[in-house]
């Protein structure tokens, strides 16, 4: 039909991975495309100053910090420790959830990852690339949970 308008790409679907999100941004920018992720939650994806073109109808990874915060809080908690895997890739999601310790008044406790995550930022890096650094890392949690 004459009539229908073709307007051909408008935009990119996807990608399903945050990795692969970050890297094509900028090559969709370029092309003047928005990007929509149905499953990219990485935090950092929420800055619209590096990412201006991203949208995603899945909340990113750190939103449900303050409740778990919360629920340690409810559950008489003062202090929490986090346990997380490669810094380089969560170091954003540490440094939100430092700021929901703070706001409620909690403490976080554990190794100090000040350098990988962030200012104050206490808790538990978990290499798991092997079943051996695995069984180190559960070692350490259970150490942890004994203090």
């Amino acid at each position: 039909d004459s009539a229908m308008v073709n307007p051909g790409p408008v935009g990119l679907l996807g990608p399903g991975c945050s990795r692969t999100a970050k890297a094509l941004v900028g090559v969709a920018a370029a092309a003047r495309f928005p990007v929509v992720s149905n499953s990219a939650s990485h935090p950092d994806l929420s800055d619209r100053s590096r990412y201006p073109n991203f949208f995603r109808t899945i909340m990113p990874d750190s939103s449900f910090n303050g409740a778990w915060v919360s629920m340690a809080k409810a559950l008489g908690q003062v202090s929490m420790s986090c346990v997380i895997g490669e810094t380089s890739n969560w170091a954003s999601m540490g440094s939100i959830l430092k700021q929901q310790v703070d706001l409620q008044n909690m403490t976080l406790v554990g190794s100090d990852l000040h350098g990988e995550v962030g200012e104050g930022f206490r808790g538990m890096q978990v290499p798991t690339d092997s079943k051996e650094q695995a069984a180190v890392a559960a070692r350490g949690l259970i150490k942890a949970r004994q203090r």
